[in-house]
């Protein structure tokens, strides 16, 4: 079975209980700047479980490639 964009999860534990790492992404991409570029992101909420209780919850950024076709690759 698989699911078309991909859709992963994850949850990382310390072995000790100290933190668990958590959370869920499925990749957005748009093709811009007449197919020189693509901008996209990993869309989904990542959190930090403390076993005092606290929680950090943050997502990731925006990314833009550039020089795809022509000019310098770079990556914002």
């Amino acid at each position: 079975m698989s699911h078309h964009p991909p859709i992963s999860a994850f949850i990382v534990e310390h072995p000790d209980g100290i933190f668990r790492y958590e959370g869920r992404f499925e990749y957005k991409v748009k093709v811009c700047d007449l197919g020189n570029a693509i901008r996209g992101r990993q869309v989904g909420e990542n959190r930090v479980i403390f076993k005092d209780g606290s929680v950090i919850k943050f997502q990731y950024p925006t990314m833009k490639l550039t020089g795809l076709l022509y000019g310098q690759r770079t990556l914002d």
